[in-house]
């Protein structure tokens, strides 16, 4: 279901009555998928309350979340003969395993920011893929936390949530402090080797040509690099977890990390 196409670098109030589960966003180039970001708001007109199911985030960083369990879905047009140069699709979640329900009175609200858009490199959209199950009381939420710069160690709380998803830079160790008393610590070089076990591949990045076939999508590819298990992120399952603590050595920057729940809709 086509949302929206988009013809302008910013764009509001996209609205969504129908259920879904993923929003896809179609033909953002490499260097938009740097810069692009979307909100996305669940609104109930009939109690007036509104829900932000997903604060302003990159859309890389939603695509590679999204990609930890099923495999980032990225194409290159550049030698499809339409001429349009590479362009790169990004599914985000709402629901792992079914559509949210949505309606004329509860419906989802999406902004969209640093597109760039550029009408010569071909269509840029918005869409919604739609499943034949239907939760009609759960969907996923992101929620931002961040460490000041400054900070060289900080604990955080995390309550309902159920996944973690940490940038690889900029810290050193995680210790995670689990309900059941014990505790465990990851160096990066270990979360490094636990996304390779848990995850398939997450991130095609482009950059001499090389043909390529991953989940039945093929094209030709500049310079490729294939990432197991994780391109930027770690995602940690914490739903045993009470508490962590992150640990870094500078704290010349901000550090910013998402935690996802679930939320009654």
């Amino acid at each position: 279901m086509k949302i929206a196409t988009i013809t302008s670098s910013n764009v509001s109030g996209l609205k969504v009555f129908k259920p879904i589960q993923y929003l896809y966003v179609v033909g953002c180039s490499k260097e938009e998928l740097a810069k692009a970001k979307l909100r996305a708001r669940l609104v109930n007109s009939e109690t007036g309350r509104v829900d932000e199911i997903i604060p302003l985030l990159g859309l890389d960083v939603l695509g590679e979340i999204t990609s930890m369990n099923e495999g980032f879905f990225v194409r290159d047009k550049a030698n499809d003969g339409a001429g349009y140069g590479e362009k790169f699709c990004v599914n985000v979640m709402l629901h792992p395993t079914s559509a949210v329900y949505l309606s004329n009175d509860k419906f989802l609200e999406i902004d969209i920011e640093g597109l760039e858009y550029v009408p010569s490199m071909g269509e840029t959209a918005v869409y919604g893929i739609e499943s034949p199950v239907i939760d009609k009381e759960f969907m996923c939420r992101y929620n931002k936390f961040y460490m000041a710069s400054g900070e060289l160690q900080k604990t955080f709380s995390v309550g309902e949530n159920e996944n973690l998803i940490l940038p690889r830079y900029n810290f050193e160790e995680v210790c995670l402090q689990y309900k059941n008393g014990s505790s465990c610590t990851y160096t990066l070089a270990e979360l490094e080797a636990m996304m390779m076990l848990k995850n398939d591949v997450v991130s095609v990045p482009m950059c001499g040509l090389t043909r390529v076939q991953i989940d039945n999508e093929s094209g030709t590819f500049d310079n490729l690099t294939i990432n197991f298990g994780y391109a930027s992120l770690f995602g940690l399952d914490v739903a045993e977890v009470d508490n962590f603590t992150i640990r870094r050595t500078y704290g010349d920057s901000a550090f910013e990390l998402v935690m996802m729940d679930t939320i009654k809709e």
